[in-house]
């Protein structure tokens, strides 16, 4: 056996289902042996493995992994056979019966550092009072979205299956990142996300009331689909950046990149999708009404009490003509 050194040669690591390092083991001395019996340097407790199954040498820096007749041998990430010496420069994966293994040399180089929220302004998103306030902002004004939309009587009560449907939409869009979040930082992050996302939708829908209102007041309706598409543009991406800024170590501008290149897909097959109905399946024209248009008037526009004084003037008229006629 190899004298025993104060600094390791390197480290092996046992690996779980995951990918994720259950256990180092620092190399000082070699042969290490590997195996399930209790005289081994690195001890796996695992029915596939043998008692004494493999052992690892290092010969000139170059680390390899011998099989010692073992019954089930050395095999790859994939579990295909391998040869009875393996090289593990490089990182290479093997698995001894069902348990992965793994080699990294002192110089291995790192993954970036991830910065954690606590130190960037997203750290608001952590407090959970916040989240609840913004949660219960998003419900208020997606019901004022309702209630301007609406054209009878508004009964809130009846909006109740709406919230539930926003409500799991995201739940389940924070799940999804909050798996990438796992995957990438080994944390769920899951309301901070959840918090991105209902502030994602409260600006959304802010920006729906009051560009409609804007373009209404304005006399410009014609604008009002262009500036649609560029408020779901600059939202998207924001989201987008936002949380991949939780689950990512890349500089901002590699974020702000890909989040504007997902928002721009995103937009653009959304019109896509608008213009094939209404170009090729739809033959009718799309009406919108609204009987709550806003008080104050920048253009020609006409306020409800003024639209409601012509109208009953309008029927008045017409009974005065039948009259008239009837005579």
């Amino acid at each position: 056996m190899e004298p025993v050194s104060c600094a390791p040669l390197g480290y092996l690591e046992v690996l779980d289902k995951t990918g994720r390092v259950s256990h180092r083991t620092p190399v000082r001395a070699h042969p290490l042996r590997i195996g399930r019996a209790f005289d081994n340097d690195v001890i796996v407790d695992d029915p596939y493995v043998c008692p004494h199954h493999a052992q690892l040498i290092v010969e000139q820096g170059q680390p390899q992994l011998a099989d010692l007749q073992s019954v089930n041998g050395i095999t790859d990430a994939a579990g295909r056979p391998l040869p009875g010496t393996v090289s593990l420069a490089g990182g290479q994966v093997v698995q001894l019966g069902s348990t992965p293994f793994r080699y990294r040399a002192l110089g291995h180089p790192l993954a970036p550092t991830l910065v954690t929220a606590r130190h960037t302004p997203l750290r608001l998103l952590h407090k959970p009072l916040l989240t609840v306030a913004v949660f219960l902002l998003t419900l208020g004004v997606i019901l004022l979205e309702a209630y301007i939309g609406s054209t009878g009587e508004f009964e809130p009560l009846k909006q109740t299956p709406i919230l539930l449907g926003f409500l799991i939409l995201l739940v389940v869009w924070s799940m999804l990142w909050s798996f990438a979040s796992r995957l990438t930082t080994h944390r769920w992050n899951f309301w901070s996300l959840f918090s991105i996302a209902c502030l994602g939708l409260l600006l959304s829908s802010l920006a729906d009331i009051g560009s409609e209102y804007l373009c209404f007041a304005l006399d410009q309706d014609r604008a009002l689909s262009g500036i649609s598409y560029v408020s779901q543009f600059l939202l998207i991406g924001a989201v987008t950046y936002l949380n991949l800024r939780l689950i990512s170590a890349a500089s901002g501008t590699v974020l702000a990149r890909f989040a504007g290149g997902i928002a721009l897909g995103l937009v653009l097959l959304t019109w896509g999708v608008k213009y094939s109905q209404q170009e090729k399946f739809n033959s009718g024209p799309e009406y919108q009404v609204t009987l709550k248009p806003p008080a104050w008037k920048l253009a020609g526009s006409r306020t409800t009490a003024e639209f409601f004084r012509q109208g009953e003037a309008l029927f008045r008229e017409l009974k005065q003509a039948q009259k008239q006629t009837g005579d």
